[in-house]
Order: C-alpha cells, then structure tokens, then sequence
C-alpha cells in the first residue's frame, strides 16, 4: 500500500511530462488491487487528469467516471470533486457541454464544502474552461478574476494566481479588450519577478 502511494506522489511530482505520470499512476493502480477504493478513487482520478492534459478525452472521461464511482462508494469527497471535475471537463470536450458543466460545478460545491483551497482553485479554472467552450467567455474571466482573489488569500499568487491572471488575460483578449489584457499580461510578469 505505501509503495503504491509512494508512486503516486511521484505522480504528483512529474511537471511536463504525462506520458511519465500515466505510468507512475498505472503501477500504482497495479499495487493497490482492488482494496482501498478511497486511494483508488485518488489514484485513477490522477490518471484521468493526465490523460485529459494529452487531450485523451475518452480515456479521460471512462477512468474519471470509474474514479467518481469509486470516491462515492467510498464516501471520499475530494477524491470525487476531482473525479466529477475532470469527468466534467473531458465530456465537455468530447461534445456535451451542458453535462460537463453540471459535473463541474457539482465538484465545485463539493469542493468549497471539503474546504482544500488548491482544490477550489483547480475546479475554478476548470469550470472556466468549461464555460469557454459554451461561448461564456465573460462568465469564464469573472471565474479567473475571482480566483485571482482566492489565490492570493492563500498565499498561492505565484503558482494558481498566475496562471489564472494569465487566462484572465487570454479570455479580455478574446472578448476583444485588449488594453486590458495588454495590462494583465504585464501586471503578470512583474508578479512573476517578484515571487
């Protein structure tokens, strides 16, 4: 069990490299069994995640879906807010976006209620993209704006608060406010040098 939890952090710890991640995933599923369906849930929803980084949306959606069935068995709501948002996010990109977005804003108040400020953060901004590919491109920089703040109320500016202030900006440059996202883009890298 702790060797299956060990390549999960390892996982965890993989920056840029997915194809790496879905391996430490997988030999952690395969050490784990059937038993811990909590850490299983954790685990495949994980694996989930990467395979929706590598644009694998269908292997996404399946093992997000068997994640949430496992999280819910289990009585894990971290676990199935992770599962349901990328659940969410992978069926919105597979064409039905009006589901995917009932996923993820069901993650979204799990997760406000389980109260793990990174995790409210990664649901934001997947809810964001979410509703970018509904065309609510303005609903989408409301979510960005707001988890700016949330960031920067739990010292995170420099890794969740940067990324969502750089979508902030990419979504005013969409919605054609360019001074605005000229500004963004700036206020963003004078943040970046000073973190």
């Amino acid at each position: 069990h702790s060797a299956a939890l060990m390549h999960e952090r390892m996982a965890e710890y993989i920056f840029w490299g997915e194809e790496a991640r879905i391996a430490e995933y997988d030999e952690a599923l395969s050490l784990l069994g059937e038993s811990c369906p909590a850490d299983r849930a954790r685990v495949l929803g994980g694996k989930a995640l990467a395979l929706h980084y590598l644009f694998r949306w269908s292997e996404a959606s399946a093992h997000a879906q068997e994640a949430l069935e496992l999280a819910r068995v289990a009585g894990a709501a971290a676990e199935e807010a992770h599962a349901r948002m990328t659940l969410g996010t992978a069926r919105a990109f597979l064409g039905d976006p009006e589901e995917g977005e009932a996923q993820v804003r069901e993650a979204l108040r799990i997760a406000e209620r389980v109260g793990r400020p990174e995790g409210r953060l990664r649901v934001l901004a997947h809810l964001a993209e979410v509703l970018r590919v509904r065309g609510r491109t303005t609903e989408a920089l409301e979510l960005m704006d707001r988890g700016v703040r949330l960031a920067a109320e739990q010292g995170m500016t420099g890794s969740f608060g940067h990324v969502m202030a750089m979508n902030a900006a990419e979504d005013l440059f969409q919605l054609g406010r360019w001074d605005e996202a000229a500004e963004r883009l700036e206020s963003g890298d004078r943040a970046s040098l000073r973190d």
